[in-house]
């Protein structure tokens, strides 16, 4: 999953600091986190930050079940969370493209901003498939190519062998 956080618009926040940054995680594993850098505009700040979340494994229950998680902060004295968005991972699988998230304050009640962001999907081709999913068969590539060694081989002692008749007849002439 590419992510490009954007921007956010319309910030609130009751701190006075101005560096705020955006960080974006999967609930299915937190400890892979995206974080945008800081920018130094406090309602409006644009980050233009891409990166992306691998979706590994997930059954299709898990894919229901897991989110997208979007958390915006301020660094005044420490980190301090002016708002959330959660998008579900199903969601974002079959809605790829911009999107503009309503943040919510830590109790869930919206009206934090908005966050603007774009989300795509690459399908992993598999070790034997090239971007087209087109199947590569590496076995069949490296015969192809001891064959035509062999067939390069063959060539040079068919030659040799003609050579070779040709002296015969040459010491017959002796």
């Amino acid at each position: 999953m590419y992510i490009n956080v954007i921007s956010a618009k319309d910030l609130k926040s009751k701190e006075t600091n101005e560096e705020t940054y955006c960080v974006a995680f999967l609930t299915s594993d937190p400890l892979k986190i995206i974080k945008t850098a800081t920018s130094n505009e406090a309602i409006n700040p644009h980050w233009d930050h891409q990166d992306k979340l691998v979706l590994r494994n997930l059954t299709e229950n898990e894919i229901y079940e897991t989110f997208l998680i979007f958390q915006v902060f301020t660094n005044d004295n420490g980190k301090v969370l002016i708002g959330e968005a959660s998008v579900d991972v199903y969601f974002a699988l079959t809605n790829p493209g911009e999107w503009e998230l309503k943040l919510n304050n830590t109790d869930g009640e919206p009206g934090c901003g908005l966050l603007n962001l774009q989300v795509n999907f690459l399908k992993e081709t598999e070790p034997n498939e090239n971007e087209d999913g087109e199947e590569i068969n590496e076995e069949n590539e490296e015969n192809s190519n001891v064959n035509e060694d062999h067939e390069d081989a063959n060539e040079v002692n068919e030659r040799n062998s003609n050579e070779n008749e040709d002296h015969e007849d040459d010491d017959e002439l002796f």
